[in-house]
């Protein structure tokens, strides 16, 4: 099978049909944290890569649409440059008066056909390419290649999306249903409703007691709370193509390009405790990438993020645990916790094990993942990144936190003191960091934290965090990761801009919260202990800045 293979004219990037339907439903504005330069880095240097310096790299967004992934990467990396191109005029309007509003100089968002990008545009170190492949004919995808060799920096990395086989083929089941409703449709608000009526009706008939039934049930399940823009555009437009991946990845060579990883750094068949399933297919595959085609077989993976470079650079896939070494880490995991019943209260506890070590967890695409360490050295460790939070920490003070906090609890000294801090323990807490990264548990960073971990006399929320707290939108933190807040939260981050006190800040929350509890939506509560905690929460939010 051709890449993209489709009865479009070769000649065409999209229909006129399609630039209507993207002018007509724009996509809602949200951030990727997995496309984040950042990212991009610190994946490129534990498979080999030495990336640019993220703080003042060039970047490209492909199909950039309102501006709601590359324009907060700009207030969060000041130094380095953003250029957005998309085929949408109204998009890119709407992404230029954002930007114009914000004050930010460093975008560069442009009308642009992607066939049309060549040298003229510059080099770059990092380019991006999010719900775009999958959606364009053959030519288009083509183009893309070409440009993340031609207008690619030499260590530079590209990341492009893209749905996957065999995944997508119970997903195109119901795209198909749908695209046969809303065919008898003209207008795509017409082809919407409609199309949502037929999921509504299916929920509504089927009693998941078949097979096919169960995964249409699922699919619609996986439905529930997307916005129209993003149900329209992933189903009922005309182009989308999902790819096996070794024909995408066979369409890298051509071009002088490699596949180098995912953007969300794991093992192929997914987490570390498959590692047995990978063990066994080992011997069928040769070499890496066969490997990662049968892990989407077994999976049944529907969409990747896969990174790629150019074919000169030389890629490790030992996962090195030195290279944390250059790292900023930053743990998703806390530790588990129970409620018991002390005399009439409830309390949490820490949770262990029958063996006394206390797993650790976190919520991975919607699915609770927990890890369990047999060593208390590393254990103690995950404590300490669990109390860090998210500005995360070096190694190498990791390690020493660690060593103190688990001498403290064991009461060591002299030869136990001196075995917590051998190259063994080292090692061991290495390589539980590598495997808590694998899972999905632990961030890596190659720069310093650009949000503040604690609450000024005079509070101030970024630009972005105030600009998509003011329209209702979804708020985009100061670690690329998008979040939902109530009203009482938008309104109060509306107005940390720097020029307010905690005194002053108070006197609105009294305000905001009498209006609350006159409509009966809030107990009683005190305003100044309810501001602290709200700040608390922007904080660990990643919202406030210096």
């Amino acid at each position: 099978m051709v890449l993209g293979e489709a009865s479009f004219k070769d000649n065409l990037v999209m229909t006129p049909l399609q630039l209507s339907t993207y002018d007509q439903l724009p996509y809602t504005r949200y951030a990727f944290p997995q496309t984040h330069p950042d990212r991009l880095a610190s994946i490129g240097m534990v498979y080999g890569v030495m990336p640019p310096d993220v703080r003042s790299c060039r970047v490209l967004e492909i199909g950039c649409g309102r501006g709601g992934n590359l324009i907060p990467m700009a207030e969060q990396l000041p130094g380095s440059q953003f250029v957005g191109v998309d085929l949408s005029r109204l998009q890119i309007e709407e992404a230029n008066a954002w930007a114009l509003d914000l004050g930010f100089s460093n975008v560069d968002l442009r009308h642009m056909d992607v066939l049309d990008i060549d040298a003229s545009l510059g080099m770059f170190d990092y380019i991006v390419c999010h719900g775009v492949f999958s959606w364009v004919p053959l030519k288009a995808q083509q183009a893309i290649l070409r440009i993340c060799r031609e207008n690619l920096v030499t260590n530079g990395i590209a990341t492009i999306s893209y749905n996957t086989k065999p995944g997508w083929n119970y997903r195109g089941s119901l795209r198909d249903a749908m695209l046969f409703r809303a065919s008898q449709f003209e207008r795509p608000a017409e082809k919407l409703v409609e199309a949502k009526k037929l999921l509504e009706l299916l929920a509504k008939e089927l009693k998941g007691e078949q097979l096919h039934e169960k995964l249409l049930l699922q699919e619609m399940e996986a439905l529930k709370g997307k916005d129209d823009s993003y149900v329209y555009h992933e189903y009922l437009e005309e182009c989308n193509f999902p790819f096996y991946f070794h024909e995408f990845t066979d369409q890298l060579s051509p071009f002088g390009l490699q596949y180098l990883g995912e953007a969300d750094l794991s093992l192929p068949f997914g987490k570390a405790n498959m590692q047995a399933l990978a063990d066994a297919f080992e011997s069928l595959s040769d070499g890496y990438l066969q490997l990662e085609q049968y892990s989407d077989f077994v999976t049944g993976r529907m969409f990747r993020q896969s990174l790629i470079c150019h074919q000169e650079q030389v890629l490790s896939r030992n996962y090195d645990p030195n290279i944390l070494q250059r790292f900023r880490l930053e743990s998703l995991l806390e530790p588990c916790l129970r409620d018991e019943t002390q005399g009439n209260e409830t309390q949490p506890q820490l949770s262990r094990t029958s063996d006394g070590s206390i797993p650790f967890r976190y919520k991975h695409t919607g699915t609770m993942v927990q890890l369990d360490f047999d060593n208390q050295l590393v254990e103690s460790a995950f404590h300490v990144l669990s109390e860090v939070g998210n500005g995360g920490c070096s190694f190498a003070w990791l390690f020493s936190e660690a060593v103190k906090r688990c001498a403290s609890i064991s009461r060591m000294g002299g030869s136990e003191l001196q075995k917590l801090q051998s190259l063994d323990a080292v090692q061991s807490l290495q390589i539980a960091l590598i495997r808590a990264a694998l899972s999905g548990g632990l961030w890596l960073h190659t720069i310093p934290a650009s949000h503040t971990l604690s609450v000024s006399v005079k509070p101030r929320a970024s630009k972005i965090a105030r600009s998509l707290a003011a329209t209702g939108e979804r708020v985009t933190t100061l670690q690329h990761r998008s979040v939902e807040l109530n009203a009482l939260d938008r309104r109060l981050l509306c107005n940390l801009d720097g020029s307010n006190s905690i005194p002053q800040l108070v006197d609105l929350v009294r305000e905001a919260i009498k209006v609350q509890q006159d409509s009966g939506a809030m107990p009683a509560m005190d305003p100044l202990e309810f501001l602290k905690s709200r700040l608390a929460f922007f904080v660990r939010q990643a919202l406030l800045c210096n």
